[in-house]
């Protein structure tokens, strides 16, 4: 329906009664084609708005469940300061992390860490700790927790095999995330 004025042409919807009019002059075979039609539209419909759900949707693992990996040889030390075999350290790098990890190209990618500066000279490594680390036991994780590690690495009484990597390393708390690194010489694989 249109309505013309001063030249300009304008729709208007059809009223109430009109549209009820049309449905009841509907034969049976126009009301099983018009019910076709909404069926139709109905089905495709609901296919674009799953189309668009699944494009926008991401797939997350769930929590909890089982992890089991196979190791040759039984662990004798589950704690990384102590751990000397492949088993050793295998058992260790799936319990504890560490600042800086490996992804599966062999690219350090941060762990513990948010973000490393490493001075020009090389010779400074300052890490600041990501934000809600925890332990397992919920506790969090702070500067101090990094500082004991590398105490007991350095302990003679406990006798580490990291002992070594870690001499001549000054190791600082700036403050309860961020810790400073100073080696007495360039070290290109300190991370």
């Amino acid at each position: 329906m249109e309505n013309q004025n001063n030249g300009i042409r304008r729709f208007k919807l059809p009223s109430k009664p009109e549209i009820v009019s049309a449905f009841l002059s509907f034969t049976k075979l126009e009301w099983k084609v018009f019910f076709g039609f909404v069926l139709v539209l109905l089905v495709s419909t609901l296919a674009i708005l799953q189309t668009i759900n699944k494009s926008f949707m991401v797939e997350v693992p769930m929590g909890g469940g089982a992890f089991s990996e196979g190791i040759v040889g039984s662990p004798r030390f589950v704690n990384p300061v102590l751990a000397t075999s492949d088993a050793d350290l295998d058992v260790a790098s799936l319990i504890y992390s560490g600042f800086m990890r490996k992804n599966p190209n062999g690219e350090v990618i941060p762990d513990l860490a948010e973000k490393v500066d490493v001075s020009k000279d090389g010779l400074v490594y300052t890490f600041t700790l990501k934000e809600n680390l925890t332990f397992h036991d919920g506790e969090p994780v702070t500067a101090d927790d990094i500082l004991f590690t590398i105490g007991e690495i350095n302990n003679p009484i406990i006798k580490s095999p990291r002992k070594g990597s870690w001499d001549g390393i000054n190791v600082e708390k700036i403050d309860e995330k961020t810790i400073q690194f100073t080696l007495k010489q360039p070290y290109a694989s300190f991370l």
